[in-house]
């Protein structure tokens, strides 16, 4: 059984969401010995200012702070870098997370593009502390399904802090993939794997399973039961209907839109901030099958967000490998 709702220290129950939503404040470019006039540099940030248009890109100095996470970028585009080991060495959980990204260019090799790339990757990599929200989600309201949310997680399991991160990146995804998502599409990215919290609470068995398609349709529909017990006294009742019929069909091909939005979402999340622990815990053969089953789900407009994310190499080819499958196969992304 899923462990019940509970309260956190320092939560206030319908005030505020239990941890700072919004910590990351902002990212900086620190050009040290890389040419480029400030249009260039303006012209190459402004791709990373169009995905976070409520997060400052600034170029400048390293904020003076424990806070401040800093990368380098040689080191970022090194073929040996995995974005894990960032995570590893910052501290992923809620309550450590970065209040500013320093991008330096150390070394003065690189161009204005390729800092801006790594800007736009980091900014990927860490967008669950950006506070990405619209008009649908910076409600009272929403602050309550946040807190609900919240509160089924028990941080203090490694998979169930994974799951968590995973739900808060998925909804960032969303709000990129459609910024006026409503409030029933929005709740289904956070719930839209609660079903783990009583399955994986502290180990993963999907790789058992011999059908993964009919594992994950069983999964979802499992996660859309939880979303009709927390959310019942919460939603009008369109909203909760259409948010459990959300979730329950996430791992399904669908005509509708917003299902077909939750997908990719979902998809992109695993890429940008799952793989990296997905392959270092499954190994590649559980891997590659992971991959064919989220670029099935995929549509094909999505591709090309995949330049966003930074894989670590061995991930990346088990990728490439994936999508030259599905040429062979004679589908496209999102056709299964």
């Amino acid at each position: 059984m899923l462990p019940p709702a509970r309260d956190h220290a320092g939560d206030a129950r319908g005030a505020s969401i239990p941890f700072r939503h919004a910590p990351l404040a902002r990212i900086v470019v620190r050009p040290t010995g890389s040419s480029g006039s400030p249009v260039a540099w303006d012209a190459a940030l402004a791709p990373v200012r169009r995905e976070f248009p409520g997060l400052p890109i600034e170029t400048g100095p390293v904020p003076e702070s424990p806070r401040t996470l800093v990368l380098s970028v040689d080191e970022w585009m090194d073929q040996a870098f995995d974005p894990f080991d960032v995570d590893d060495a910052t501290g992923v959980p809620e309550q450590r997370a970065p209040h500013a990204i320093a991008v330096v260019a150390w070394s003065g090799r690189s161009t204005p593009g390729e800092v801006a790339t790594v800007a736009l990757q980091a900014a990927t990599r860490f967008q669950r502390f950006a506070g990405l929200s619209n008009a649908a989600s910076a409600t009272p309201l929403f602050r309550e399904v946040l807190r609900r949310h919240r509160a089924l997680h028990d941080l203090a399991l490694p998979l169930v802090g994974a799951d968590y991160a995973h739900a808060l990146d998925t909804w960032s995804w969303l709000l990129r993939i459609d910024p006026g998502a409503d409030l029933a599409l929005q709740a289904a990215a956070l719930f839209h794997d609660v079903e783990r919290l009583d399955s994986e609470r502290e180990r993963r068995v999907e790789q058992h399973a011999r059908d993964l398609a009919r594992f994950k349709t069983a999964h979802a529909r499992g996660s859309a039961r939880v979303v009709s017990a927390v959310l019942s006294d919460l939603f009008a009742p369109g909203d909760l209907d259409r948010c459990v019929r959300l979730v329950e069909a996430h791992e399904d091909p669908s005509p509708d839109r917003d299902a077909q939005r939750l997908a990719d979402a979902d998809v992109l999340s695993f890429f940008s901030l799952n793989a990296s622990g997905f392959v270092r815990y499954h190994g590649p053969a559980h891997t590659s099958r992971k991959v064919a089953h989220a670029l099935a789900r995929m549509r094909p407009e999505t591709l090309p967000r995949l330049l966003t994310i930074r894989f670590r190499n061995d991930f990346e080819l088990l990728l490439l490998a994936g999508l030259a499958g599905g040429q062979r196969a004679g589908r496209g992304v999102g056709t299964p």
